[in-house]
């Protein structure tokens, strides 16, 4: 083998060993969050509840707000929450008229 041809096989082979260490890291990213979401499960934090146990509000801002009446503990969702919710209301009232 001369010189030349060494050189060409030394390029491949530097490719190759690129390729392979970007295949171990990202396998072993892949191992990595496997790993986590197994021994640290995501807890479902939300509840079925009725109308009865919340009370909903609106403010000026189209947020709305999901009181807790026991606690009084409240969640706050986005204006689009908001405004997607009222104009669900709405239809359902438009669509409920009387012709």
């Amino acid at each position: 083998m001369n010189k030349e041809n060494l050189n060409k096989l030394w390029e491949i082979t530097k490719k190759v060993i690129n390729y392979a260490f970007l295949l171990i890291v990202l396998g072993t990213g892949f191992y990595i969050g496997k790993m986590y979401s197994e021994y640290f499960p995501e807890e479902d934090g939300t509840q079925p509840t009725s109308s009865t146990d919340v009370s909903i509000a609106i403010d000026d801002k189209n947020r709305i707000f999901i009181i807790d009446k026991d606690s009084g503990e409240y969640q706050v969702l986005s204006d689009s929450v908001g405004v997607t919710i009222f104009k669900m209301y709405a239809s359902r009232i438009y669509n409920t008229q009387p012709k």
